[in-house]
């Protein structure tokens, strides 16, 4: 589930960056995973963000209505039940930023000090953050990031998770007798006479004799 919000704007807009085609795409993959008599589905976990324009907790209030407009969709529209919804609301996501920043193939030359402030923030959320980045590239960092990531930062997105059982395909045992036959050559000694022969005459009829030469020692 992937939702897209325009500043400072908490309700689901269809038409805005193609929301309502993949609200689509996820009810009908909704469907057949709940049409599936093998699978189990267990929870759906939600997040909600902001970009960092505005105050911190005003970005907090903004974050948590655009949780209540997706957890509306979820139960009013598609029929989830609403105990299996799981929400996170981020606020500002700084982290996602930091990420996209670090991400860039070829940064511009603010993006490594950028990174510095956003880390000496990390642990903490303040609107002190803001004013060393305004004021980086003398406003420029601010206007490129707010071009080209901020959007990406008002979202709302999610995953279904879901077990499902698949039947064990029966396995047959089949046994059959398997006689295995060994031949081995076997030499069995014999002792022959020492018999002399000197010249031996073969007589078949009509052959003409012929002499047998001697191959006697």
């Amino acid at each position: 589930l992937s939702v897209c919000f325009q500043q400072d704007v908490s309700s689901i807009e269809p038409e805005f960056k193609n929301n309502g085609t993949r609200l689509r795409e996820f009810q009908s993959s909704l469907k057949k995973l709940t049409a599936d008599s093998t699978a189990i589905i267990r929870q759906f976990s939600i997040y909600t963000s902001t970009s960092p324009e505005g105050t911190v907790a005003y970005n907090q209030i903004l974050s948590d209505a655009r949780a209540e407009s997706i957890r509306r969709c979820l139960t009013e529209e598609l029929g989830v039940d609403a105990r299996m919804i799981q929400f996170e609301s981020l606020g500002e996501d700084w982290p996602r930023l930091r990420y996209l920043l670090e991400s860039m193939i070829s940064p511009p030359h603010w993006v490594a000090r950028a990174l510095e402030i956003i880390d000496a923030y990390s642990d903490e959320k303040t609107d002190d953050i803001e004013v060393p980045l305004k004021k980086l590239d003398n406003g420029k960092a601010w206007a490129y990031m707010n071009e080209h990531f901020f959007p990406e930062l008002r979202s709302a997105g999610g995953t279904v998770t879901s077990i499902i059982h698949r039947p064990v395909k029966e396995i047959i045992n089949h046994t059959d007798t398997v006689f295995i036959s060994q031949r081995d050559t076997v030499y069995v000694p014999y002792q022959v006479a020492n018999v002399q022969v000197d010249t031996v005459f073969v007589d078949s009829g009509d052959i003409p004799r012929k002499k047998v030469k001697d191959f006697s020692g």
